[in-house]
């Protein structure tokens, strides 16, 4: 039977409440449901972001870019911070509470009416792809949510396609050797449909050259066609079409130079399926890029830094910009919370070379890692271990640890870093978000 909800905050509730039926992966159900929406994904251009890591500011920069040379441009991602408007955005703004509320209505309307049943993240691919058609934008960015082949939004057909990097992770869905995931990654991609990439080695070779060069994919591969260079937190470009020297990134940490890269050779693709975009475009964009939670500077002296990297791959580049940024000396409280999905040990691993110490959030209501199956050779690889029972507490321990004067890391789960941002805007002044 169908409910109307008669305010946003009841919507916003009743979507939130499908994160209970879990993950699911496949393309029918979302087909489905967008046929009975009239196919608002239809006749667009769209950009598909895939990758282990770095997906979201690759994502972020691509849309400044191609806002900046003019086009309204559609981003959607995921997770979010404080409020799933966050992930639908046009031209840099969220969507408003009428309208998410508005179209979240019709989407769980396609639910309660026994059609389809949708996942939290199917719902709100379909709210987005309406949202972009209301708009009317002109290009659409996506991020995949998990893998690629059968995640929601590949129900597209894209224009260009973007794969970020290969990792170890979600492996219960998307296997768990590096073949797995390059295949289901690599399922983004459609015959002669540009590509822009940034993996080599062993899948490269195996997996996504093989496949490029059967399907007659176009590609600019970051590091072969694309070469670009980080000099003195500076990035430097030269591509098929575009030379950047010494752009400064609207994003910190040195992790951001290859996303950069690989957005503006997405762009190169992008200019040669009609899109207009000059090289001061690519430069504006780039500076003027946002994205909250990436190597975000809550406090310079001692240092303060919050950041999503949740997989050792992601701490490993985190870890690499630190030291770049702060000295190999400097030594971080780190203040860690990860889903229990997610590789601990080689978390700590990663974070062996800056920590004076890690406190793990250990919020078993949350779904967080309790740490309980470490084994103690990993626990041994930092100074100290400890854990405590709620984010809260661990964001608290954060804040004092500031105030004696150490360096501190707030890393893990987007959860525990919106826990840790509430208050804080990117320029340091206290603000609350948005709900």
């Amino acid at each position: 039977m169908r409910v109307v909800l008669d305010d946003s905050d009841s919507v916003q509730r009743a979507l939130l409440a499908l994160q209970r039926k879990g993950i699911r992966l496949g393309l029918e159900r979302v087909r489905k449901a967008l046929t009975v929406l009239g196919n608002p994904h239809l006749r667009r251009s769209w950009v598909v972001v895939a990758g282990t890591n770095g997906k979201g500011s690759t994502s972020a920069f691509l849309a400044s870019i191609t806002q900046t040379a003019g086009y309204r441009t559609g981003l959607y991602t995921s997770p979010h911070l404080f409020t799933p408007r966050e992930r639908i955005r046009v031209d840099g703004t969220a969507i408003s509470a009428t309208d998410f509320a508005r179209l979240g209505q019709k989407v769980l309307a396609v639910i309660q009416d026994g059609i389809v049943e949708l996942t939290f993240f199917e719902a709100l691919t379909c709210i987005a792809f309406c949202y972009f058609a209301e708009e009317e934008v002109d290009l659409g960015v996506l991020e995949v949510g998990m893998g690629g082949r059968l995640d929601a939004v590949n129900v597209i057909h894209p224009t260009v396609t973007v794969l970020t990097s290969l990792g170890l992770d979600h492996a219960a869905h998307l296997g768990a050797d590096p073949a797995s995931i390059a295949r289901e990654k690599m399922g983004i991609c459609r015959p002669r449909v540009p590509l822009a990439l940034a993996v080599d080695g062993e899948s490269y070779h195996e997996v996504i050259g093989p496949r490029c060069l059967n399907d007659r994919i176009p590609v600019i591969k970051v590091g072969r066609d694309a070469i670009y260079e980080w000099r003195a937190g500076l990035l430097c470009y030269r591509g098929p079409r575009f030379r950047l020297s010494d752009v400064r990134l609207g994003l910190e940490g040195q992790f951001q130079a290859v996303n950069a890269a690989l957005a503006v050779s997405a762009t190169e693709h992008l200019t040669g399926r009609g899109f207009h975009v000059t090289a001061d475009h690519v430069r504006q964009g780039l500076v003027k890029t946002e994205w909250r939670g990436r190597f975000e500077l809550l406090a310079e002296a001692p240092p303060k830094v919050a950041d999503v990297a949740h997989n050792p791959g992601g701490v490993e580049a985190l870890v690499a910009a630190l030291r770049e940024r702060f000295g190999d000396e400097v030594r971080f409280q780190v203040f860690l919370a990860v889903h229990r999905d997610k590789d601990l040990g080689g978390i700590l691993r990663a974070l062996e070379p800056i920590a004076a110490g890690v406190v793990l959030a250990a919020d078993d209501a949350q779904g967080m890692h309790t740490g309980d199956e470490l084994a103690p050779a990993d626990i041994s690889r930092v100074p100290s271990f400890a854990r405590v029972a709620r984010l809260r507490e661990a964001v608290d321990r954060a804040d004092e640890a500031h105030r004696r004067g150490e360096a501190v890391l707030m890393t893990g789960s987007h959860a525990f870093v919106a826990e840790a941002l509430l208050g804080w805007s990117p320029s340091g002044k206290p603000r609350v978000p948005a709900n």
